[in-house]
């Protein structure tokens, strides 16, 4: 724990500090009400991904519910028996290092930046603007000791081990050694993460790299908004509440975070080399699982009768137009004949993931079993094809 000299600011400083930089996050375009940090920082593109403006072009951001997250990885650590927590947060880790590296390496002068002590006070500050907008966290930094120590308050975590690992990967970015922590639960949701420089990593930690993929171009046809460029449908489907560190999908009333779309690939090819190839495949089943849960929190749900015809194909489409929004990928074709239904997107951010997604839509609207099979013709466009089991 840092001494009294240690204190990143007084309380009274801290406050102000923390009432500015709220007032700047909650600012919102005058004519669609989006928050102008977020339009400035990041861009929704036309080929179904949405990328930061300030980092590597290849980086990719995912809108991903948290229902997606809890699903995925609580059931496939169910089926296989053991936790998997150490490799999501080193994994989390190296890709906090990454995003803010590529960040670093797009602005003139960080390297210099990053050994003026001053100067390191206002990138941890950064830091914390990063947890709040992207709805994992409000964060705030209590103590901070150059190359040493720093310690946050948080509320409202979505998961605190992952938060814990974006603060320890922010710190390594910005210190350049390898940092440890230590989670202390304050109760009411609210916890403190305390990070101290480390002799090294854990060896899994050096297998976990990122990976970027390419990716194709695209024509989604976005609304925007006349002065910021942010989507329309984003302005309305997403709520920031700074204050809280979340963001709402409001059709549905369920949180979302941004996160990168790397997370799942880098984890299940750690898991991929010590389990098999198949482990991957557990991703379908999860994610089908979650896409039911969703349609019925939505409300659209058919009820006790199956869709057939135009109406089966029309709530299939409804749903997959939402893609592009979350980042999810480009759906670019639907076909149906029968039972059978083909889907192409482009850009998908994880081939398993989308299965289960349109199995999941294929199963709750037609009322029964299928099986969904895919073909990569491209390196960013797959094909899935849905029948009944």
């Amino acid at each position: 724990m840092g001494n009294q000299n240690s204190l990143y600011a007084s309380v009274r400083d801290w406050s102000i500090r923390t009432a500015v930089n709220m007032a700047l996050s909650k600012i919102r375009c005058p004519k669609c009400g989006f928050p102008v940090v977020i339009s400035l920082a990041i861009r929704w593109k036309n080929n179904g991904t949405i990328s930061p403006i300030f980092i590597d072009k290849h980086v990719r951001i995912v809108m991903l519910h948290t229902g997606v997250y809890d699903k995925l990885f609580s059931q496939i650590e169910d089926w296989l028996g053991i936790s998997i927590e150490h490799i999501l947060f080193e994994a989390q880790r190296n890709i906090s290092i990454a995003l803010f590296d590529s960040f670093g390496r797009r602005l003139p002068g960080v390297s210099l930046f990053k050994k003026i002590p001053i100067w390191k006070r206002l990138i941890v500050e950064g830091f914390n603007k990063v947890a709040i907008l992207s709805g994992m966290s409000y964060s705030a930094t209590l103590e901070y000791e150059p190359g040493k120590y720093g310690l946050a308050r948080l509320k409202n975590p979505y998961n605190i081990d992952l938060m814990a690992a974006n603060i320890v990967g922010a710190f390594e970015f910005l210190e350049m050694v390898p940092f440890k922590h230590q989670i202390t639960d304050e109760g009411g949701n609210n916890y403190l993460v305390e990070v101290h420089a480390a002799k090294e990593k854990p060896e899994i930690s050096e297998r976990l790299n990122v990976e970027k993929p390419v990716r194709i171009s695209g024509k989604v046809p976005y609304e925007k908004c006349t002065l910021c460029r942010a989507p329309l449908i984003a302005a309305s489907r997403l709520k920031w509440i700074e204050e809280e560190g979340k963001i709402i999908d409001t059709n549905s009333g369920s949180r979302v975070i941004m996160m990168d779309g790397f997370l799942l690939k880098t984890v299940f090819r750690e898991l991929a080399k010590e389990l098999g190839d198949e482990v991957t495949k557990l991703l379908v089943p999860a994610q089908r699982d979650w896409t039911v849960e969703h349609v019925e929190l939505l409300g659209n749900a058919p009820g006790e009768s199956a869709l057939e015809g135009d109406e089966f194909e029309k709530a299939f489409k409804d749903y997959l137009k939402d893609l592009p929004v979350f980042g999810y990928g480009n759906p670019v074709s639907f076909v149906s004949s029968g039972s059978k239904v083909k889907v192409t997107i482009e850009n998908p951010f994880d081939e398993n993931v989308l299965a289960g997604t349109l199995q999941g839509l294929y199963e709750i609207f037609s009322k029964r079993e299928c099986n969904v099979s895919w073909d990569v013709r491209r390196k960013a466009e797959v094909i899935y094809s849905l029948e009944p089991a």
